[in-house]
């Protein structure tokens, strides 16, 4: 939550952008707060309804990944803002949709990207992610290896 206080629409070495509920008013031209909101509400309603075969769970602190086969075609978590539900925050140019699991504490969500017909769960929040892609300690199979490498900008929407 300290990243989307802190920088409240980014998009991230050309290819992610980050636009969650918590964004401020932007300045003239941009969409105004409540379709951010919107856009972030109807979203994540999308996303539950994305055909999806495999869940990836990535843990951070193990360095493992168990890989899930869902038989039902259907993530197993309901829509923000339901309790658990999945909460969009960006997109990345490639359209796989990046999102909050909001299970507990705002501090303790995990991340999920979804590119259908696979999700990937990070164990960690976006921070952690971001730093880890970064850095290439971990590997997310629909997030270029070289992610936040090239020197491409990153521009902060105030």
């Amino acid at each position: 939550m300290e990243l989307s206080e802190t920088y409240p629409m980014l998009k991230l070495d050309d290819w992610l952008l980050i636009t969650h509920p918590s964004v401020p008013e932007p300045g003239p031209g941009f969409y105004d707060l409540s379709s951010l909101e919107q856009r972030a509400l109807s979203q994540s309603r999308f996303l539950i309804q994305d055909h999806i075969d495999e869940l990836h769970v990535y843990d951070p602190a193990t360095g493992t990944t168990d890989e899930r086969r869902l038989t039902s075609g259907k993530l197993p978590y309901p829509a923000y803002p339901e309790p658990g539900g999945l909460m969009s925050l960006g997109m990345s140019e490639e359209n796989h949709q990046w999102c909050w699991l909001t299970e507990g504490h705002p501090d303790a969500w995990t991340m999920m990207i979804i590119d259908s017909p696979m999700a990937w769960h990070y164990l960690g929040g976006l921070t952690h992610l971001l730093s880890d892609l970064i850095t290439g300690r971990v590997n997310c199979p629909v997030v270029a290896p070289d992610f936040g490498q090239h020197g491409h900008r990153t521009v902060q929407y105030l």
